[in-house]
């Protein structure tokens, strides 16, 4: 499933943008937002294929630039280096410096014609390719993000509200934070939650016994249980009849 963020202070706008997404692809997840800090918080959260951003989000501060600065932001984020990014608004002046610095695939102009919109759109929504992406996650520990390899990562659990990851080498705790948060990022990278607390790395999966309910992972003396309502989701994820 592709995933688009839109970050625009106007209502109306956001919403028809939304609808355009919709036209384009119907199982395109979509988050909407008029402020900085949720938007920040979803793209560290997910995965986003696409944004849809407007430059001015503070209309009543001369000379705002706020979606700029998120651009300019996320793409420090390695798994943002190239996504694409679409600038929808009135100002003309940023333009040279959104192409330049920040690697804006289009700069399309309020008001926008929605034939244009829609095939700009389609284009981004095609050429994204997830599986060549690095895949690092992203979370914060400490105010501070933090990114570790997926590859590295045997399975990720849930206790006391704070998550375990549990790789070969160590465990890294990850606290005030939930599965439910972080459950689109990891399985964008090949995971599969297979119980309430538990959400494990396909790639270690070494054998599945779906009687018992429980799954053997490489390099690792104890298995994970499989909970009775995610037993549906597991046999999807690896492919099982």
């Amino acid at each position: 499933m592709k995933r688009v963020l839109i970050l625009e202070d106007n209502r109306s706008t956001s919403e028809l943008l939304a609808c355009m997404v919709k036209k384009v692809s119907e199982q395109t997840k979509i988050y909407t937002t008029d402020k900085l800090e949720t938007a920040y918080e979803i793209a560290l959260t997910h995965t986003i294929d696409l944004f849809l951003i407007d430059i001015i989000l503070d209309t009543k501060r001369p000379g705002d630039t706020s979606g700029l600065i998120f651009v300019e932001t996320i793409r420090r984020i390695e798994k943002y280096h190239l996504t694409p990014v679409v600038f929808v608004t009135a100002l003309e002046d940023p333009k040279l410096y959104s192409y330049e610095k920040l690697h804006c695939y289009e700069f399309i102009e309020k008001p926008f014609e929605e034939a244009r919109v829609l095939e700009t759109i389609r284009k981004c929504l095609s050429g994204c390719d997830r599986e060549n992406q690095q895949r690092n996650l992203f979370f914060q520990k400490d105010r501070i993000t933090i990114a570790i390899d997926s590859k590295d990562v045997v399975f990720i659990e849930s206790k006391m509200h704070t998550l375990h990851l549990h790789t070969l080498e160590e465990d890294i705790e990850i606290p005030y934070t939930t599965l439910k948060k972080v459950k689109d990022q990891v399985e964008a990278c090949g995971f599969v939650q297979c119980s309430r607390n538990t959400i494990v790395n396909i790639a270690f999966i070494k054998d599945v016994d779906l009687t018992n309910r429980y799954i053997g992972l490489k390099g690792c003396k104890d298995s994970v249980e499989i909970g009775g309502t995610y037993k549906r989701e597991v046999k999807s994820a690896l492919g099982i009849i």
